[in-house]
């Protein structure tokens, strides 16, 4: 799904469809929702680790911190993903 330094959308959005079919499926069967894939978790890491290289963010003295909740919120929101749209 990610290679060294690329994120391949088209793999990266099949293993998201396949996880919300897994979780709806889950869901329906009164089972838990499954955790999220590492390799979705991976993905979502390395987006937000290229994002705060931009020049808006390269100075930010708590550079981590602000990857780390950018994951978290992207896995906190994680179920709001609509493959439709």
């Amino acid at each position: 799904m990610a290679d060294n330094h690329y994120v391949d959308n088209k793999r990266m959005y099949e293993a998201i469809v396949e996880y919300k079919q897994r979780a709806l499926q889950a869901h329906q069967e009164g089972k838990p929702k499954p955790r999220v894939p590492e390799s979705i978790g991976y993905c979502i890491w390395m987006i937000a680790n290229r994002l705060s290289t931009k020049p808006n963010f390269i100075r930010y003295p708590y550079r981590e911190d602000m990857i780390g909740d950018g994951v978290e919120n992207c896995l906190a929101y994680f179920d709001n993903f609509d493959p439709i749209k």
